[in-house]
């Protein structure tokens, strides 16, 4: 299919040359809507992995904080059930902040654009390669990770694109005329912004838990959230988690509890974000396998252990281009709504009736991100009659405090 459409591009521009009527009919703005969303589509999948990858590994730590409390399990079989929540509360490091950049320089299909759009997109590319190795196309240093602020976009150098494109050998084999390429590139905006970032420099969540006993030697841990939305930002949320821990201590000789302790947990996240009202829909899970030990001391419990994590995360992210993009485009138009005499932002809307369509063509990015991490925890318990206060610190890839509070009966 790719091949197709690379071999009839300049057969199509060959024809258009030759059609001045079909040269007439094409709208040059809607051709520079869809290269925008070709490269913009490209720069986003480009980049997501290293843009999202700091809020996983936060994830990963997050949600597999505050397990355990105590490594001490009854070896008899005795019904017990504890209550409580478990707050977690972490900060972001500075190396969680920002990423370098990336920018397509590679041809790619594109679903909602056409043929003669995707052909000018990719040759683009190949002319940013040869700009790059040129030092004539500057691609940012750094840019900002969903976790960072940063703005910073990355320049097209559409007068280097209008040279370039001019003396293209497939470009001056199609006879492509010049006063069309000029259309396109005026088209097209000076830059594309890259993601600013959420600016979060600590994570916190506070989740309810429930641990049942005991069944030879092994306690019930299960942990729930119901779909909430937690406010615009986040969206609906919502997370389950159920987990095993056996008392290994029953078959040794020693002065402290050992456990073994396998925990799996789910998430699901939906969320309608900007003015575009892009829909994002993300699903995750974490597993947990960790070895930890406590010894008690009256009523104060130390304990500590290690464990291994991994979180695996699939986003669904279906968009559309930016508003300050459309704008730039021609796709929408300024319309005084509350008739205050002033056109702000969120004032440019789609007329399609006057010839501003606004953009018509959602896309689809999906991302799929994992991350591992070996963590070491030590932490006190302290007992109250039936009430149960705890804290601990984890020492990982993110580093994590946990606390909360439990009642049993």
């Amino acid at each position: 299919m790719s091949r197709i459409r690379q071999v009839s591009i300049p057969v199509f521009l060959f024809l258009m040359f030759f059609s001045p009527q079909l040269y007439a009919q094409l709208d040059t703005r809607l051709i520079s809507a869809d290269i925008v969303r070709v490269l913009s589509k490209d720069l986003f999948d480009l980049n997501s992995t290293a843009f999202m990858q700091p809020m996983v590994e936060t994830f990963n730590a997050t949600a597999n904080a505050g397990f355990y409390h105590t490594a001490f399990v009854p070896a008899q079989d005795t019904l017990y059930v504890r209550f409580g929540l478990r707050g977690m509360f972490g900060f972001v490091r500075d190396d969680q902040l920002t990423y370098h950049p990336a920018i397509p320089t590679e041809p790619t299909e594109n679903e909602v654009a056409n043929v003669l759009s995707i052909g000018i997109a990719n040759k683009i590319k190949t002319i940013f390669k040869r700009g790059i190795e040129a030092d004539s196309i500057q691609v940012p240093p750094e840019s900002a990770t969903v976790l960072g602020f940063l703005a910073a976009e990355f320049d097209l150098n559409r007068e280097y694109l209008r040279r370039e494109l001019r003396n293209d050998p497939d470009v001056q084999a199609a006879m492509l005329d010049s006063n069309l390429i000029d259309q396109i590139l005026d088209g097209l905006p000076n830059a594309l912004a890259l993601p600013t970032g959420a600016d979060i420099s600590t994570i916190a969540a506070i989740v309810p838990q429930v641990e049942v006993g005991s069944l030879f030697g092994t306690e019930l841990l299960f942990r729930y959230v119901p779909p909430v939305k937690l406010d615009t930002n986040v969206g609906t949320f919502t997370f389950w988690g159920v987990g095993l821990k056996h008392n290994l201590s029953h078959y040794l000789t020693s002065r402290f509890d050992l456990s073994l302790q396998l925990v799996y947990q789910q998430t699901s996240l939906k969320n309608s974000v900007g003015v575009t009202a892009a829909e994002l829909e993300a699903e995750g899970e974490t597993f947990n396998a960790n070895v930890h030990a406590s010894k008690r001391l009256g009523n104060l419990t130390l304990y500590s252990g290690l464990g291994l994590e991994r979180s695996n995360i699939v986003a669904t992210y279906i968009y559309t281009l930016p508003r300050q993009l459309q704008a730039q485009l021609g796709l929408i138009t300024p319309i005084d709504l509350n008739n205050d005499g002033r056109i702000d932002d969120d004032e440019f809307v789609p007329d399609p009736e006057n010839g501003f369509p606004g953009d018509t063509k959602p896309q689809q990015s999906r991302v799929e991100l994992s991350a591992s991490n070996l963590q070491w925890t030590v932490g006190a318990d302290y007992q109250i009659g039936p009430v149960q206060l705890f804290a601990d610190f984890k020492v990982g890839s993110f580093n994590i405090f946990s606390g909360g509070v439990l009642v049993g009966f």
